[in-house]
């Protein structure tokens, strides 16, 4: 992708992500969420195949979460493969449909997502 490819995806990606206005602004003149979401800016204009995200709604507030699992979705409906770190099962359910679980680095668990009550099981288990 050339600089003008680069330049006019940027664009459009600020617009998908409602970020337009504030693309003078430096990152750390942005709320969370908006971080959040040019993080995603960021990472998506080379159009990638897969992201890693670590812990991505830390420090959201509920309506901001809730927000970014919406944008979550709709990338992997756009078939970008996403990796999510998190501590918060909860939170998950909604968007994933494949979990590992490691713990001291063995993995407990590799299989498409179950049931809460089911997975809430695999941590009672010990």
């Amino acid at each position: 992708m050339d600089g003008e490819e680069a330049q006019e995806r940027l664009e459009m990606l600020l617009e998908k992500f409602d970020l337009i206005e504030y693309k003078d602004k430096t990152f750390f003149e942005l709320s969370a969420g908006m971080q959040k979401r040019a993080f995603l800016v960021i990472c998506l204009v080379n159009q990638p195949d897969y992201i890693f995200l670590d812990e991505p709604t830390a420090n959201l507030d509920v309506g901001t979460r809730i927000e970014f699992h919406k944008i979550l979705k709709l990338l992997a409906q756009e078939g970008v493969g996403i990796l999510i770190t998190s501590h918060m099962i909860n939170e998950l359910e909604e968007i994933i449909n494949h979990l590992v679980i490691i713990e001291k680095g063995i993995t407990r668990h590799n299989n498409p997502f179950v049931q809460k009550k089911i997975l809430l099981k695999l941590f009672i288990k010990k």
